[in-house]
């Protein structure tokens, strides 16, 4: 199952300095640029509590290669393409293709 980039928040840090962080740690790379999309609520990949994703939009600097936790990066074009979390499948996803974006 893949799962969107991302991770907690650590004290003292901001979203932006959480998102830069971890898309550091999980993908190597630098976010540039990083714009709000949108923020969703709803449940984790397994079901045991109640999550809030701020997703951006921004340019990486540098070549995605899985790091730390990360097994594997893809690319995808739609909820059929690969398994996914919940959250992107019910949420992120269908906003994505209600603007157009995928």
């Amino acid at each position: 199952m893949f799962f969107a980039l991302g991770g907690r928040i650590e004290p003292g840090e901001t979203e932006l300095e959480c998102l830069r962080r971890e898309v550091k740690e999980e993908v190597g790379c630098i976010a540039k640029n990083p714009e709000h999309f949108a923020t969703f609520e709803g449940m984790n990949h397994d079901n045991t509590k109640t999550i809030r994703m701020s997703c951006y939009f921004c340019e990486l600097e540098g070549n995605i290669k899985p790091q730390s936790e990360i097994e594997e990066c893809a690319w995808i074009n739609s909820a059929e393409s690969v398994k996914v979390a919940q959250m992107l499948s019910l949420n992120v996803i269908p906003a994505l293709i209600k603007k157009g974006l995928m």
